[in-house]
């Protein structure tokens, strides 16, 4: 585990410029989330994320939704990244559905 991220941070530092850091960070952000249940550092590296690819398509604000939702329980931080994660969801998937209904049971509808 630590050597895999140590591995991405190393791409990351090697090739700054490189258009695959974003995806990089996104794999550390996912370790540390799913692996080693390190949710902060989790944050700060899906947040790289979003610094370095605005557009991406990876699941980042959703990844970040269900970190503020689950784990942190900050609705105010989960709703507005269940908000984000909506938009880039496509209309009539089961996966905007279930966000949807995350965010409606969130504001208590």
């Amino acid at each position: 585990t630590q050597l895999a991220i140590e591995a991405f941070r190393q791409l990351i530092r090697d090739y700054p410029s490189s258009d695959k850091i974003d995806e990089a960070a996104y794999q550390i952000a996912e370790i540390c989330r799913e692996n080693l249940q390190d949710y902060q550092r989790a944050i700060c590296w899906y947040e790289c994320v979003l610094a370095w690819e605005p557009q991406s398509q990876l699941p980042v604000n959703y990844r970040l939704a269900q970190i503020y939702d689950k784990n942190l329980v900050n609705r105010l931080a989960a709703l507005n990244y269940y908000q984000r994660a909506l938009q880039q969801t496509p209309r009539g998937s089961s996966e905007h559905r279930d966000i949807q209904k995350r965010i409606d049971k969130l504001r208590g509808k």
